[in-house]
């Protein structure tokens, strides 16, 4: 910004120490102590507020997260609405690895080619 507080001289080498060189007053370091405190303060405040105003939400979030483990914006959307997204065990299944594994391997038998092979090359002798 426009403005710096302190500033740091780093002479790190054989052993020194880094020196920080106090450009302000004692009492212009509280004034900036008491901002920096009011911020995270007026911060904590906010979100406490926020959370205590929305905490029914934020529990039906909560439940959702641990039955589906993630939700999209629109399940998000309808939470905060005060609407229920569907349950886990509504998901769309997906199709496991070990039916798409057999499929190709079914699938090369009948190209008679091997596609996936030992990865090993053809011995030749020496």
């Amino acid at each position: 910004g426009p403005l710096t507080y302190g500033s740091k001289e780093e002479q790190v080498f054989l052993g020194r120490d880094m020196a920080n060189q106090k450009n302000f007053s004692d009492e212009t370091a509280k004034l900036i102590d008491q901002e920096v405190k009011n911020l995270v303060m007026g911060g904590y405040k906010k979100a406490h507020e926020i959370i205590t105003t929305h905490r029914d939400s934020l529990e039906k979030m909560a439940l959702a997260l641990l039955d589906r483990e993630t939700l999209n914006a629109s399940e998000i959307k309808e939470i905060i609405n005060g609407k229920t997204p569907p349950s886990g065990g509504q998901e769309v299944k997906k199709e496991s690895p070990t039916n798409s594994t057999t499929e190709i391997r079914n699938k090369t038998d009948e190209d008679s080619g091997d596609i996936m092979g030992d990865g090993l090359p053809d011995p030749h002798p020496a």
